[in-house]
């Protein structure tokens, strides 16, 4: 946990300094910023469920990261399914994109797939928004949500999630989509009735709980975490690492 406090402490340095220099600067700082990270060992998320990956995922296993900002889900989710998986991640910010490819590049991955694109229940180009942090000039990617503001001067392509076919077995999707999840799920009803994937979904809103309902899962939260699990209700929890 300390190694966690440390490195929030120096990322939060890292934002007030960055924000003093251009945004090609910044984007460099990034870059330099988590690749010293990932050689010391604490590129990784603070989230309950992230210590836990490896209850939930094994070798060989087919996983999806939808938001998978500069990628500390898709490095734990790759060293986990090994070579004989595969980790499908989605991240339609470009400059977010730019870090996640990075950082997959230097981890050596080659079981990771990568889309540049948001994952919603249609094909089509939407407006994304990116507010800045606050009292700084340097944009907060972290919050970047989908708008369907003509204002916006960003446009990017959505996919659905079934769209794309998935020749596998589909175990545990990860969904980040600051708001839009309900969309993204609608996008991947027939993956979801196949295959029955565990689902880490950031802040679920009701329509999206009584969607998954509908679809035989039931919910686990973690305490002090933003996420809930959910799984089919055929399965029990503790039983989740064994199905």
């Amino acid at each position: 946990m300390r190694g966690l406090s440390v490195a929030k402490a120096s990322l939060q340095v890292l934002r007030d300094v960055a924000a003093r220099f251009p945004r090609s600067w910044q984007s460099e700082l990034k870059r330099l910023h988590y690749r010293h990270r990932i050689r010391r060992g604490t590129f990784c998320s603070d989230e309950p469920e992230f210590s836990i990956l490896s209850r939930f995922v094994t070798n060989g296993d087919w996983v999806v990261d939808i938001g998978a900002n500069v990628g500390f889900y898709t490095k734990r989710l790759a060293e986990l399914v090994g070579s004989e998986g595969r980790v499908l991640a989605f991240e339609p910010v470009p400059e977010t994109f730019v870090l996640l490819a990075s950082n997959t590049a230097l981890c050596g991955f080659t079981n990771v797939t990568l889309f540049n694109t948001a994952v919603s229940e249609e094909t089509k180009l939407v407006g994304i928004s990116i507010p800045d942090y606050s009292n700084t000039s340097q944009l907060n990617y972290y919050q970047a949500h989908l708008t369907s503001s003509a204002d916006s001067n960003l446009r990017i392509l959505t996919v659905s999630l079934d769209s794309i076919q998935i020749p596998e077995k589909v175990k545990l999707i990860k969904i980040d989509a600051e708001g839009h999840e309900y969309s993204v799920l609608k996008g991947m009803r027939n993956t979801l009735l196949r295959d029955h994937p565990i689902l880490i979904i950031e802040a679920p809103h009701g329509e999206t709980r009584e969607l998954l309902e509908s679809l035989g899962y039931i919910s686990t939260a973690l305490p002090e975490s933003p996420n809930v699990v959910f799984h089919s209700k055929d399965v029990q929890w503790e039983d989740l690492k064994k199905s």
